[in-house]
């Protein structure tokens, strides 16, 4: 499996794709839910506002949400990266060329 320009180019527009849909739908569906979690992702955005235990748990909330939606992207990005690989090793096989 070799990883072209091609490939990495179409795994990211993949990722990127399935990111916005995702992103639109729960902010679509669940629009209070999605003001607190843009906040928690910005964490500690009302810096000096003098809740800082709020601010404090928002950080320690924020910080695992981030790390798995950045691992769940990972994955979806990795495995594109395989899928559009695969298909060009087999594109180039029946073809005899590099697309």
């Amino acid at each position: 499996m070799m990883i072209t320009k091609k490939a990495l180019a179409n795994a990211l527009a993949l990722t990127a794709t399935l990111y916005w849909i995702i992103e639109y739908l729960l902010f679509l569906l669940l629009p209070a839910s999605s003001v607190i979690l843009r906040r928690v992702w910005l964490s500690l955005i009302t810096l000096g506002q003098g809740d800082y235990l709020a601010e404090l748990l928002i950080f320690f909330i924020g910080g695992p949400i981030f790390i798995i939606s950045a691992w769940i992207l990972g994955y979806v990005f990795g495995w594109s990266i395989e899928y559009f690989s695969k298909r060009e090793d087999e594109e180039e096989r029946k073809t005899g060329y590099t697309i």
